[in-house]
């Protein structure tokens, strides 16, 4: 059974508990990369709360797999709350997000890219073909490496319980919400996960 949280504040007391990180622990390599310079700039510059959709979605999308574990968990409110407000906005971002919120496979870094790549074409808004092609190209070398499975299990580790239970329940709101838009069942399998 999913947690009673329905409000996008009560994501943020679940998981506001979460230190600011410093600006050099926002993401992964991102220095000589300019859209992860910018991405790193503008989550050393705001607080998670101050997070605009169309920054997310012309920003931060994109980034999330970089975001170092303390970034990605501090962050997170702010994401979660912004995919449920204003979703027509953030498509590609909130596939994204399942995508790292489901523990790496072979086959879900390919269906993170598929679902990318068909939220794109959906929206008309995003990034072209070719780029999600070069990343899924970078995405499943990266995997082979083992980094993805290290990093979620870095990320999600020592989480607490109320925070298990607020990922929980934004998914399950999610999926009644949004997950027509999911038909592979990549919401299905986040919220299997969050629930064991």
């Amino acid at each position: 059974m999913a947690p009673d949280m329905d409000q996008p504040a009560e994501f943020f007391s679940s998981l506001a508990s979460r230190p600011r990180p410093a600006a050099g622990d926002l993401l992964e390599a991102a220095d000589g990369h300019p859209e992860r310079e910018r991405a790193r700039d503008l989550l050393a510059a705001r607080q998670p709360a101050e997070l605009t959709a169309a920054e997310l979605r012309d920003i931060v999308c994109g980034n999330l797999a970089l975001l170092k574990p303390g970034a990605f968990l501090y962050f997170l409110p702010a994401i979660l709350t912004a995919i449920l407000v204003d979703y027509p906005a953030l498509t590609i971002i909130a596939s994204e997000l399942l995508g790292e919120l489901t523990p790496p496979t072979i086959g879900e870094v390919e269906a993170a890219y598929d679902r990318l790549l068909q939220n794109s074409r959906a929206s008309g808004v995003g990034l072209s073909d070719e780029t999600i092609a070069a990343l899924r190209s970078r995405a499943l070398e990266l995997f082979d490496s083992g980094v993805p499975t290290r990093r979620f299990a870095e990320r999600f580790n020592g989480i607490s319980g109320m925070e298990t239970r607020a990922i929980l329940a934004f998914l399950c709101r999610f999926r009644n919400l949004y997950g027509a838009d999911f038909p592979d069942g990549a919401v299905d399998k986040a919220i299997a996960y969050w629930a064991r």
